[in-house]
């Protein structure tokens, strides 16, 4: 059977969402950052876990890829986080919440 290891998937998620998603985002990074959630997602999802560190990293590797998501649907620079393909603020089209979900029942 193979074994997990946490504390590693956990730190190469923490290391591609500050590399890709930081401060300084653009659309090929996120778009780099999807790519490795998703295969991050693919070997941890299919894991039924007991313990609260399996449950973190699997909420971990939710919750990154919804800010990825968000972050791709924002083509601008608001506040500290500075989109480097689109640096200038654009209030008329993205002053707005953003919302973002799944619609499978």
């Amino acid at each position: 059977e193979e074994t997990l290891d946490l504390t590693d998937v956990r730190n190469s998620l923490k290391s591609l969402m500050w590399r890709g998603v930081g401060v300084r985002r653009s659309e090929s990074g996120l778009h780099n950052s999807l790519s490795n959630i998703d295969r991050l997602q693919q070997y941890v999802l299919p894991y039924q876990f007991q313990s609260k560190q399996g449950w973190e990293l699997q909420n971990m590797l939710i919750v990154g890829r919804l800010m990825v998501s968000a972050a791709l649907e924002r083509e601008e620079s608001r506040g500290v986080h500075l989109r480097v393909d689109f640096p200038e603020t654009d209030d008329a089209n993205w002053r707005r919440h953003i919302i973002t979900g799944s619609l499978s029942s």
